[in-house]
C-alpha cells in the first residue's frame, strides 16, 4: 500500500494514490535506437538522446513492491561504480528481499540488502567524506535518527530526533527528509521539535558530538499540521532549505529560506504551497519545484526560477491532469560528467508541460535543454517519460537512472519496468577495438560536405565539439556535415567490437 508514500506530499493534500499492480511478466528487451523531433506552435522540443527507457540492467528481473525514493552512487566516478544504493518504501527490489535499503552489486549483477535493512522507509542518502549517511521516515513512534553505514551496518549518529505530540494515526510523526554537508558540518532536516533533550525545530547541525540548532529553526506549517522540511541545498555558500513551513527564525519565508551563516533570510515572496526540491545548473541558475502554483503575484506551476531578487516563471508550467494522482515536483538535479555530459532534470508527478503557445504530454520527468551553452525555456520529454511518479535520479555511465513508483514506460512500447529504469544518453565505455579494427577511419578528413565511417557495422555514433557538446548522432555511415560550423570535432563510434573516438575537421 502506497498511502504513506511521501507523507508530506500526499497526506497533507488528502489526495488518493493510484494503485498499480506489482505483478508484471518477465521479459527480455531489445534496445531500438531512435530520435524524436516534437514540434508545437512556436516551441521546439528536441529529443537529444538516441535511447529508450529500459529496465535498469536491460532485463526485467522481478517486482519492486514500493516506491524508490532516492538513488545514490558509492563514489564520484560514474564510469567505475562498484555499487548503486537505493532507498524508499520497498521491502523487495527487483525480486530481491531488502528492507527499505539496497545496493546493486555490479560484481554479482544483482541487488542485495544493505546494512541489515532499515526499520522504516528511507527518504534520502548522501555520501559525506567516505561515509554514506541516510535519513528515513518514522511512521510508528516519535523517535528517529540520522543513520550512517559503518562496516556494513547502519549506525545512529548522536541523539535521537523527536516530535512532541506525535500522532501516528494522523501521520504526525518524526520523519527525517534530508542530510547534507555544509560548511564542514553535517546538516539534517525533518519533522522534529526536539533532539535529545534540546529544543531544535526542523533543522539541525552536527558538531562532532552533539546536534545544534540554526537559530530558532523552522515553524508554522503553511497548511496541515507538519512543517515537512524536505530538502537542503548549498547555493553560493549559503544553506537553503525548503518545505511546508511558513517561518524560519521567526520571519515569514513561505516554504523556502536561506541561512547566511548567522541568521535566516526570506527568498522573495516564497510560495503558496509546499516546496520539495531545489537544484542549480552548472551556470548557477537556481530552480525550485513543488506543489505550488504562485510566488507572490507571479503564476508559476510546480517549478520556478530565481532571478536574484524574486521567483519567476521559467517559461513553462507543469501540470497533473489525472485526478487520481497528486501533481508535484520532487527532484531537481544536475547530472554532470564535466564537459562531456550534463543533463538538468526535473522529476516528480506531472503529465503535461504547458508553454504559452501549446502543451506537450510528459511522463513525470523532463530535461531542461541547453543551446550554445545556455539553458533555454523548453524541455526534452525523454521519450515521453514514465507512467507514474519519478523521484530518485542518478547518472551512471552516460545514462539517466530513475527510481520511483512507475511500472511502465509512457511511450508506445509501454515497456514493463520495476520502479527503476535507465535512459541511455551517451555512447559509453573506453576505446577497445581490437587490432583488426584499429585502422578504422573517417574520410575525407578534412571535409566540407560529407564524411564516411569506414566500418562494416555501426551501432551508434555521436559527434561532439572539443568541449563535449553533442552536435549530432545517428547510425548511418555517411554523415552530412554541411550544417555545422568549420572547426575540429570528435566522433565517438560504437560497434559490436567496441568503442572508438576519432577526430576530424570541418572546412
Amino acid at each position: 500500500m502506497q498511502f504513506f508514500l511521501l507523507k508530506g506530499h500526499r497526506a497533507l493534500k488528502k489526495q488518493p494514490k493510484q494503485i498499480i499492480s506489482d505483478f508484471e511478466v518477465p521479459y527480455l528487451i531489445c534496445i531500438a535506437m531512435k530520435r524524436i523531433l516534437l514540434t508545437i506552435p512556436l516551441v521546439l522540443i528536441w529529443q537529444v538522446s538516441f535511447g529508450q527507457w529500459v529496465p535498469f540492467d536491460y532485463q526485467y528481473k522481478g517486482p519492486t513492491n514500493g516506491t524508490i525514493v532516492d538513488l545514490h552512487s558509492d563514489n564520484g566516478d560514474p564510469h567505475n561504480l562498484e555499487e548503486i544504493y537505493a532507498t524508499g518504501f520497498f521491502t523487495t527490489i527487483e525480486g530481491v528481499p531488502a528492507s527499505y535499503a539496497a545496493k546493486y552489486d555490479f560484481g554479482v549483477g544483482n541487488w542485495v540488502e544493505v546494512g541489515g535493512g532499515l526499520d522504516d522507509a528511507g527518504h534520502a542518502m548522501e555520501k559525506i567524506g567516505d561515509t554514506l549517511f541516510l535519513v528515513r521516515y518514522e511512521l510508528g513512534s516519535d523517535s528517529n535518527w540520522v543513520h550512517y553505514l559503518d562496516n556494513g551496518s547502519w549506525k545512529k549518529l548522536g541523539s535521537g530526533f523527536f516530535l512532541e505530540g506525535n500522532n501516528p494515526s494522523q501521520f504526525y510523526t518524526c520523519n527525517l527528509f534530508d542530510v547534507i554537508e555544509w560548511d564542514n558540518k553535517i546538516v539534517a532536516c525533518g519533522e522534529f521539535n526536539r533532539v535529545g533533550s534540546d529544543t531544535i525545530n526542523g533543522i539541525a547541525w552536527w558538531d562532532g558530538s552533539d546536534w545544534n540548532p540554526f537559530g530558532s529553526g523552522l515553524s508554522d506549517p503553511m497548511f496541515g499540521s507538519v512543517i515537512n522540511p524536505h530538502q537542503l541545498f548549498v547555493y553560493n555558500g549559503d544553506l537553503l532549505v525548503c518545505g511546508n513551513f511558513l517561518k524560519a527564525g521567526g520571519i515569514t519565508v513561505n516554504g523556502i529560506a536561506k541561512w547566511n551563516g548567522a541568521s535566516w533570510e526570506a527568498m522573495g515572496s516564497g510560495f503558496d504551497n509546499t516546496v520539495y526540491a531545489i537544484g542549480a545548473t552548472e551556470l548557477g541558475d537556481l530552480y525550485v519545484g513543488g506543489a505550488f502554483t504562485m510566488s507572490g503575484s507571479t503564476g508559476t506551476s510546480m517549478v520556478a526560477r530565481w532571478n536574484g531578487t524574486a521567483w519567476e516563471n521559467p517559461g513553462f508550467d507543469l501540470k497533473m491532469n489525472n485526478p487520481q494522482r497528486f501533481g508535484f515536483v520532487h527532484t531537481i538535479k544536475l547530472l554532470d560528467e564535466g564537459a562531456l555530459w550534463r543533463r538538468f532534470l526535473i522529476s516528480g508527478g506531472f503529465d503535461e508541460i504547458q508553454y504559452p503557445n501549446g502543451t506537450v504530454p510528459a511522463g513525470s520527468i523532463a530535461a531542461l535543454i541547453q543551446s550554445n551553452g545556455q539553458y533555454i525555456d523548453s524541455l526534452s520529454t525523454l521519450n515521453n517519460g514514465l507512467n507514474n511518479d519519478v523521484e530518485g535520479l542518478l547518472y551512471w555511465d552516460g545514462a539517466i537512472v530513475a527510481g520511483g513508483f512507475f511500472t511502465n514506460t509512457n511511450d508506445v512500447a509501454n515497456t514493463p519496468l520495476s520502479r527503476i529504469a535507465r535512459f541511455q544518453l551517451w555512447v559509453t565505455g573506453t576505446d577497445e577495438f581490437d587490432d583488426e579494427h584499429d585502422a578504422i577511419s573517417v574520410y575525407p578528413n578534412p571535409s566540407h560536405e560529407e564524411i564516411r565511417i569506414d566500418l562494416e557495422e555501426i551501432e551508434i555514433w555521436q559527434m561532439t565539439d572539443l568541449k563535449g557538446k553533442i552536435i549530432m548522432e545517428g547510425q548511418e555511415k555517411k554523415i552530412d556535415v554541411r550544417g555545422i560550423v568549420p572547426g575540429s570535432y570528435l566522433l565517438r563510434i560504437r560497434s559490436g567490437k567496441g568503442l572508438k573516438t576519432l577526430r576530424f575537421s570541418k572546412i
